[in-house]
Parts: C-alpha cells; structure tokens; sequence
C-alpha cells in the first residue's frame, strides 16, 4: 500500500508558459504497458487520441520530458495543430507517487520548453477522480494486469496490487487465462482429473491437441497481453455454467473482494464509499461484472458497487477543465 499526496503543476518560467492563449486540452494517460495521449477541445470534445509503448522506468525525468513533448508535438501534428495551441497539459502517470517527483517532472517539461504548463499527478489520483470528482471511493482497475487504489476522507491515495503478472495481479485477464491453462496441463499429466474441461477448453478454442496449444502459448510468453486473450473463452465458458471456469472466476473474484477488503481497512472509508470496477475486462464483460458486482454487493453491503461509465483518462481531463477555469479567471491553480 502506498499513501500519496496530488502533485502541482509546473511553474510559469515567463510570460509565455501561461497556457491562456491556447484553446487546446491535452491528457496523459501514462502506464508501464501503454501511454495514451489525447487532445480535446475546450468543450470536451476528443480531436484526436494516440497509443504508444508506456514509460520505462530506467528513463530519467529529462527523459521522460522529452518523450512527452515530442508525442504531444506529433499528436497535434496530425491535426496540423501546434503545441502553441495548447492552454494545458493534465497527466496521470504510473510511478509517480510523490509530490517531489510530479514537482520535478512538472520543471523538466517547463525547462524543456513545453510552450504550457502541465499538471502532473500519477495515474491512481486520475483515475480515482474518474470514478468520483471528489470524496473517498475505491477503483478496481481489471484488464490484462489489475490494480486497486482508494481515496481517502482527507484525499490520499491508497493502493493494493499492480505488481505485474509475475506477482499475480488478482481479477486479472492474464490471471483468469493463467489459473485456466494450469488446470489444463495439469489436467494431461494425469495430475488432476477433469478431461471434460480439458476437450471443452481446446474445443472452444480451436486447438486440436494440448500440443497445439502449449506451441501457441510458447509463441505468445514474451507479450502478457497475447495469453491474457484467452480471459475472455474462459469467461464465456464459466457463463455457459463449465465448473471448472466457474471455480477459476469465482476464485480470482474473491481475490478481488480480498484487495478490496484490505483497502477499505486501510483508507478507513466511510460506509456509503463508492466501490467501482473499471478496465477492459470488467467493461468488456457484462458476465465478469455481474459475478463481480454480486461478490462485492454480499461482502460489503454497506458499499455499493458500480461500473465506471467513462474512461479513466477523463478524470485528467477534469482537472485540467478545473485549472483552466481558476487559472484563467484570475484565481490559484487548484493543487
């Protein structure tokens, strides 16, 4: 569990690093898997959005600055727009927790000469805000990988999981396709009794033999994304009533109700709390939320438990909109 507190957003250097004379928002949405860029209008309407590789950990912040200038530069190339036209930048990113790393990551992109300012915070704290503007809430962020974060009464952040599909990331896509294929080679070695699964598992999939599949998966090991693709058999096959995926989702759903249980404890939240899955696995998935929601509902039912309606990104959006409003009328830039 990590508590964390907003970062702020990068000093004015001079009169021409206001941002008040662009008409352009930009938010970064930044993982270790992938970072999403996107551009919007003062409206809120999207112009243009990008996916790329996400942000190493070995890179410094100098390193960091540069590579956001220059995907923000070519985003807004694409729409023979200028970084000039931009009024502010809102970035959430993995990794940056503290205050003193979003301060110094802020005076990078202004020393790099980001032409507006940037309010940088990590991607918990946007994503939270996502989920609820303001007040405490937990988030179950459930796709290939899964994370969980909650926001306090007093506003820190609070975080179980993430640690990558080598530590188990509970709820997970890669973890359901994961404890699914260990039955299944379990299950030829004579080390568990259930050829039933085994021929429904193949056969759904299209494998011929576990052979076949075992070529497949050895093919795909190095991108965690291509074995998380088999989440959504074994989820249309614990829908069908299989046992055996059954007991796989039940099991990686308890271990959600588990992460979450730890987090209410620790961001000691109020009943009334929001609890609130997002990601693609739940949201591509009305099967997995419906078991999800009635787990959550049964173990904490003084908490209620919803589906985000919109994309974590937009809670960096917010906080832009919020600044652009204080800052342009005069006022402090919100922290």
């Amino acid at each position: 569990m990590e508590t964390e507190k907003f970062g702020t957003p990068a000093p004015d250097r001079n009169s021409q690093n206001t941002g008040t004379s662009g008409q352009l928002i930009l938010v970064v949405d930044g993982g270790r898997t992938h970072l999403r860029l996107i551009l919007f209008d003062r409206a809120g309407e999207i112009i243009a959005r990008s996916r790329q590789q996400g942000l190493p950990l070995t890179l410094s912040e100098t390193d960091w600055a540069e590579l956001l200038i220059e995907s923000a530069a070519r985003l807004a190339a694409g729409q023979e727009k200028t970084l000039e036209e931009i009024c502010i930048a809102s970035a959430g990113l993995a990794g940056l927790g503290r205050k003193e790393d979003c301060d110094l990551l802020a005076q990078s992109l202004a020393n790099g000469g980001s032409p507006f300012p940037w309010l940088i915070e990590s991607d918990g704290h946007m994503a939270l805000r996502a989920a609820a503007e303001t007040g405490p809430v937990v988030l179950c962020l459930l796709g290939t990988g899964s994370v969980f974060f909650a926001r306090d009464q007093e506003g820190n952040l609070h975080r179980t999981g993430g640690w990558g599909a080598l530590f188990e990331d509970a709820g997970s896509g890669f973890e359901i396709a994961r404890q699914a294929l260990l039955q299944i080679f379990r299950i030829e070695d004579g080390l568990e009794d259930n050829t039933t699964w085994r021929r429904c598992f193949l056969d759904a999939g299209g494998f011929a033999s576990v052979q076949v599949l075992r070529g497949e998966l050895y093919r795909a090991s190095a991108e965690v994304s291509e074995w998380a693709g088999f989440a959504p058999l074994v989820l249309s096959l614990a829908e069908r009533g299989e046992p055996a995926a059954c007991a796989v989702v039940e099991g990686q759903v308890q271990k959600v109700c588990r992460c979450v249980g730890s987090l209410i404890q620790k961001a000691d939240l109020p009943p009334g709390a929001a609890i609130v899955s997002a990601g693609g696995l739940v949201q591509g998935s009305s099967f997995y939320f419906r078991v999800l929601q009635e787990a959550l509902q049964a173990t904490f039912p003084e908490y209620p438990a919803r589906i985000l309606d919109k994309e974590t990104f937009w809670g960096g959006w917010i906080r832009a909109r919020t600044w652009m409003e204080s800052h342009l009328h005069g006022g402090a830039p919100p922290k």
